[in-house]
């Protein structure tokens, strides 16, 4: 919920993943305004996000996430680890937000490498992996 209570989702990695990076790499966001903090802070809170980008509606929470370098060379080794914290990011963020939730994990370059997606009456994020 944006201004609420519960503190926002935010990605938490498994171990292996990279975390942030000693040249704290920054995390570009677009988003509406009244969103861009809270993106921020769920998105870029790890080195995994490069870049952002969301579109909502009153009940849709669509986002286009564009992996770091770091986190590119763990999907090569094991995309599932890299998926996983996703998923449950997504699954929270649906439910905090109360709104249905749409992610298309990118590369850097822009390539497709997953989508997930939660909508309110869904028990959890179905993800498909490219």
């Amino acid at each position: 919920m944006l201004g609420g209570s519960p503190a926002p989702a935010r990605i938490t990695p498994r171990p292996g993943l990279p975390r942030h990076s000693t040249a704290s790499q920054s995390c570009v966001v677009d988003a509406p305004s009244a969103y861009r903090e809270h993106t921020r802070q769920i998105w870029c809170s790890d080195a995994q996000v490069a870049k952002v980008s969301l579109r909502t509606d009153t009940r849709n929470y669509i986002a286009q996430v564009y992996l770091s370098r770091e986190a590119e060379s763990a999907w090569r080794t094991s995309p599932e680890d890299v998926m996983a914290p996703f998923r449950h990011l997504i699954d929270r963020l649906s439910q905090s937000i109360r709104m249905n939730v749409a992610v298309t994990v990118r590369t850097a370059a822009g390539a497709r490498l997953a989508i997930c997606s939660r909508d309110l009456i869904s028990r959890s994020a179905t993800c498909v992996v490219r």
